[in-house]
């Protein structure tokens, strides 16, 4: 599983088979808190089965989802290296198993291992870049715009088509680009009615260019 997970890539297998004698595995129902904003917690988590979304509430319990993660996928590496309380809260949303990996274990690998140290940096790199992209489109992106990105960003290709394999609410991809499940609605059933979309038990295919305006 650990040789699934980019991070990890570049190992030796001597390395893999100490992080894998190191891993705990966990295991967690549907809608379960795994950590909260604020918490402090020092492993890194790699997801092995499952979904889960990594999310920020605000106040008035308005959320914002930063991102989805799926197998293969892993978060927690930034405490890993500052030991700082958690930034984002990551719940399931379906039932899920995590591997868990200690920060202490860790820094003894990365100590003897320096290809991890520099694909770490570069984990590290690549997540500023995108929260400084997100950022960027929602100081200067109308709703739209941060609809279609979205939507090539989650899209696989098949058959000549491009798929979004999550299975997404209204609500949920407003929560995501930081509009109203209203204007998602709106947005979603003119791009249907146009033929540039269809929909299918919340899977959404996108059948042919979106426009480059609504």
């Amino acid at each position: 599983m650990l040789r699934k997970v980019s991070l990890f890539a570049h190992l030796d297998e001597k390395t893999l088979s100490r992080l894998e004698g190191i891993a705990v595995k966990r295991v967690y129902p549907k809608n379960t808190i795994l950590i909260s904003k604020g918490d402090v917690s020092d492993h890194l988590f790699v997801v092995i089965r499952g979904k889960l979304k990594v999310t920020l509430l605000d106040d008035s319990g308005r959320e914002i989802v930063l991102s989805l993660l799926s197998e293969g996928d892993y978060f927690g590496e930034i405490a890993l290296i500052d030991g700082e309380p958690r930034t984002a809260t990551i719940v399931s949303t379906q039932a899920s198993e995590v591997l868990t990996i200690a920060r202490a274990d860790f820094q003894q690998i990365l100590r003897s291992s320096p290809e991890l140290m520099f694909d770490l940096l570069a984990v590290l790199a690549r997540k500023v870049r995108i929260a400084t992209e997100k950022l960027e489109s929602l100081a200067f992106d109308d709703v739209y715009r941060r609809l279609v990105k979205l939507l090539m960003q989650l899209a696989k290709p098949q058959d000549c088509r491009w798929i979004v394999q999550e299975r997404l609410t209204h609500q949920a991809i407003a929560d995501m680009i930081g509009s109203s499940r209203e204007m998602v609605s709106r947005i979603l059933k003119a791009l249907e009615t146009g033929g540039y979309i269809s929909t299918d038990k919340k899977r959404i295919t996108i059948e042919r260019k979106l426009p480059a305006t609504f």
